[in-house]
């Protein structure tokens, strides 16, 4: 359904966004992340999609890239409970907050 959107509509993020989790949940995460890169890549203030991508970067142990996706995540105001507590978990981030919107 979702790659029958895209070629209807390339540019919609929604299409990328719901086959990289489609991707993640059939564990993927290779594919997952070329989905959300690409949805990031349309519209770079696409909020889930960065804390999308870093859900999967941070399931491949990519804590720095999980790290930078979190934080643009934050910057667009999504999420902020779930993505401070990634970065607290990995980082020691929450020990500096003044480092979570930087």
């Amino acid at each position: 359904y979702f790659s029958r959107t895209i070629e209807i509509e390339p540019t919609n993020v929604y299409a990328y966004n719901y086959l990289g989790l489609i991707a993640e949940s059939e564990e993927k995460l290779d594919d997952a992340i070329t989905h959300y890169k690409k949805a990031i890549s349309l519209n770079d203030h696409f909020d889930v999609g960065y804390y999308n991508l870093g859900i999967v970067q941070y399931k491949q142990l990519k804590y720095d890239d999980a790290v930078l996706a979190f934080k643009r995540a934050l910057k667009l105001n999504y999420q902020p409970g779930i993505c401070c507590n990634y970065l607290g978990q990995y980082t020691g981030y929450l020990h500096h907050p003044g480092n979570l919107y930087r």
